[in-house]
This record gives structure tokens, sequence and C-alpha cells, in this order.
């Protein structure tokens, strides 16, 4: 009795562990390359929004034993919160002779440089998780590497970056890497995008209506 007592209670640590590793936020930062477990909405309820995008391309690429094509889903959330989340699922044709192992993805930039999350969600359509995620010094490129990408067939767990950003823009491109260094076209993908400044002629016009103010209330004294 004492050993099978003992056998529940690591199970049970190992399945806290587990959630707990699941709920973990997976930060980003510049210059780091860090594992990723998945997680669920009901793990991570910041995920919790609405798709504001969605779309999804074709890609083809050469691999060493014939050729790799797909689709590529890129999607943005506005989280409850007013910020925007991005995702990626990637799901390889039937006919296929090769596997993805990477996303890579340019151009991506973010306001606040040490807040993006990188993760994707278990729940879903999908079945292909993913093993890593790495940032440039820069933050401007990130990559999901595969542990065994998708092969013929198969479709990828949403992948998703959880960002602080108030605006985006189709400024980014993703390209999916192959097993021998075979890679696709770029596509135009959402990005995070920072707050756009006021343009200097609307600066110019505020300027001289407050000018404007200002004479006219010297006047009346």
């Amino acid at each position: 009795m004492t050993n099978r007592n003992t056998l529940w209670r690591a199970l049970g640590a190992l399945a806290l562990a587990q959630a707990a590793m699941a709920a973990q936020a997976q930060i980003l930062a510049p210059g780091t390359t860090i594992p990723v477990f998945g997680t669920t909405l009901a793990a991570s309820p910041s995920l919790d929004g609405t798709v504001v995008q969605d779309r999804t391309r074709t890609f083809s690429f050469a691999s060493a034993t014939g050729s790799v094509t797909g689709q590529l889903e890129d999607r943005v959330v506005k989280a409850d919160d007013g910020t925007f989340d991005f995702y990626w699922r990637i799901s390889v044709d039937a006919g296929s002779t090769g596997r993805v192992f990477d996303l890579y993805l340019s151009n991506f930039t973010d306001e606040l440089a040490h807040a993006l999350v990188a993760n994707y969600r278990l729940d879903g359509v999908g079945t292909v998780p993913v093993k890593a995620a790495a940032r440039s010094a820069d933050g401007s490129q990130i990559t999901f590497d595969f542990s065994d990408g998708p092969a013929a067939g198969q479709t990828t767990y949403l992948l998703f970056l959880d960002t602080q950003a108030t605006h985006y823009a189709d400024t980014a491109f993703a390209k999916l890497g192959g097993t021998d260094g075979g890679i696709s076209p770029a596509l135009s993908t959402w990005s995070a995008s920072p707050v756009p400044e006021a343009p200097a002629s609307a600066l110019m016009l505020a300027g001289g209506a407050a000018l404007a103010l200002l004479r006219r209330a010297t006047r009346r004294r």
C-alpha cells in the first residue's frame, strides 16, 4: 500500500508540474532561444480574444527527395486587453516528399522588446508541436524550430507570438525551411507595429491652431 501511495503522489506531482509548465509564459527576449511546451486557453486566459485577420496561402519549395508543398495560415487576434497576438499554422500536402523543419519570420517588431511570448496552442486543430523558438539580437528575426516537423498530410498546432503591440501591419515575411536546407519563397505576414507617429503636417496644423487661439485671447485682453 505504501508503494502504491508513493506512486500516486509521484504521478500527481508530475501532472501538476506539466500543468505549470503548460501555463508558463515563454518570454522570447532578443538574442535568446527557449524551449516551448504548449499551452491552452484554459491555462493561458490572456490569449482570449477576437480574430481580426485570417488568411491562408500556399507554399512550395524543393527538397532533396522531391518537393514540399502546403499551406501557411496566418492570423491576428485582438486580445481582451486590446493588444494583438499573431498565429501561424503549417499544413503539408499529402503528396509532399519532405518535411518542414523551421518557420522563419523576418522584419517582425514589437513595442516592448522583452515582452514577446512564444508558444503554441495544444487546443484546436493540429498534431505537430514546436520544439523551440529563437530571436535575433535586434529582435526582428524569429524562428520556430520543430523537433520532427510536419510531413505529408500533417498539420502543426497553432504557433503564436503574444505581444504588447496595440497596432499591426502586413510588413513581416515568413519562410519555411526543409530538412536539407531548402527554403520556400517569402510570404508576407502580419507583424507587430510601433504606434504611428503624427505626420509633420498634422503637427504644424495643431501648432498653427494653438497660435491662433493665443492671438485671439491676447486681443480680447
